[in-house]
């Protein structure tokens, strides 16, 4: 019998839904963009089991500075 791990994604102790099992991770946390406009330049880790589930870690922008 296999399982299938769902996935998920987090930012800090903000979980989120997989809103469409058939799309990368990243087009994914693209459509959370427009409740969460942070995730725009957002990256994404590589996931890691948890229990029954894939996790991806949504790693914010550096903050860039001039000079």
């Amino acid at each position: 019998m296999t399982t299938t791990l769902k996935r998920v994604f987090k930012l800090g102790n903000l979980e989120l839904p997989d809103l469409d099992d058939s799309m990368t991770p990243e087009q994914v946390v693209a459509l959370h963009v427009r409740a969460y406009p942070t995730f725009k330049d957002a990256e994404v880790a590589a996931p890691i089991v948890d229990g029954d589930k894939y996790v991806y870690e949504i790693l914010k922008p550096k903050v860039g500075t001039k000079g």
